[in-house]
């Protein structure tokens, strides 16, 4: 829990500005309007270095092995337990995402 807090802390801080992968888009965006050293970024173009095709290129025995884990309720649930610190920063950044951004940057 501590490293949790920690993490929190560190997302927090004024001197910080993090990206959501899955707005990864409206993060650029950001970027480019609110931090200085971004101002020429060209969004549209870096949006293609971005983009996971890793579900086309699974195999069919891996595609059905992503089945059986993800419909197996048992099996998810020992992942998300194993994984609760992760979910609960994960959250945090989430909830946070858009305030972060309407702070004004200082320094660390």
């Amino acid at each position: 829990e501590c490293h949790v807090e920690t993490v929190k802390a560190n997302l927090k801080s004024g001197c910080m500005r993090y990206l959501l992968t899955e707005k990864l888009a409206d993060g650029l965006t950001k970027m480019r309007d609110h931090l200085p050293d971004f101002a020429g970024l060209n969004v549209n173009s870096s949006k293609s270095l971005f983009t996971n095709g890793s579900a086309s290129r699974l195999t069919p025995a891996l595609k059905a092995r992503l089945d059986r884990y993800t419909s197996d309720e048992d099996m998810m649930n020992r992942i998300k337990k194993s994984m609760i610190h992760q979910f609960k920063v994960y959250h945090h950044a989430v909830e946070n995402y858009e305030s972060q951004w309407k702070r004004p940057l200082e320094t660390c």
